[in-house]
């Protein structure tokens, strides 16, 4: 039984990465449908992954179920990008305040987090520093100790990994700087300093974003 489901996720695994490249590269193209026995049929699989595979993508923001037409390849907006580091900036900054109005922060998980994405960043693979990464901030915002902010920023971050994919695929940039500025971050969480800490994790995400805004406009001359 075991092997049955090991096989069914790497099919998933095979089928959502196939068509995030796809439409992160536009060989499918927004408002293009995703039918499920196309697909099926296209990848020799039966339903079951592909309708996993279609769930993940509309998670992440690249897909979108249209009345009458089913699932389609979608692409995220200029505003909408912005609305979603804007979101995950104050859920990020409520979370410092939560983790430092208490007595004592264990760190532990988020020094580990923080290994593990510096070995990311050695391996030179784009992908795996943005989930090591995402990572990190996961651990950081679980200290927060609040299930409802961590179920908004998990839902929120799904959104931001396939904008941040969309992003980094057209304006790549160097990922030279990640180690030190997370380090930072975690530095003022041990400091203890909340003022000082919040100001640090919404200047990160605030960079971020106006990083791609700054590559988005050298590139298309505008930002709509």
């Amino acid at each position: 039984m075991s092997d049955i489901v090991q096989n069914r996720e790497t099919l998933q695994d095979h089928v959502y990465t196939r068509l995030r490249d796809e439409i992160l590269n536009a060989e499918i193209t927004p408002g293009t449908s995703l039918r499920v026995l196309h697909l099926a049929s296209r990848f020799g699989t039966s339903q079951a992954p592909i309708r996993e595979a279609l769930r993940r993508l509309s998670d992440e923001g690249l897909a979108v179920t249209v009345p009458y037409r089913g699932t389609v390849a979608r692409a995220p907006s200029w505003s909408e990008i912005a609305d979603i580091y804007l979101l995950r900036q104050e859920l990020e900054a409520f979370a410092v305040k939560r983790i430092l109005a208490r007595p004592k922060v264990d760190l532990t998980e988020v020094r580990r987090a923080q290994r593990q994405l510096n070995r990311a960043v050695r391996t030179g693979d784009s992908l795996k520093v943005l989930d090591a990464d995402l990572e990190l901030h996961h651990q950081i915002v679980a200290l927060a100790d609040s299930p409802l902010t961590l179920e908004m920023w998990s839902f929120l971050i799904k959104r931001q990994r396939g904008a941040r994919l969309s992003l980094e695929r057209e304006y790549p940039a160097a990922v030279d700087s990640v180690v030190e500025t997370h380090e930072a971050l975690v530095q003022s969480l041990a400091d203890g300093d909340a003022e000082a800490a919040e100001a640090a994790f919404r200047n990160h995400i605030s960079s971020a974003l106006d990083s791609f805004a700054r590559r988005r406009l050298e590139h298309n001359g505008r930002l709509d």
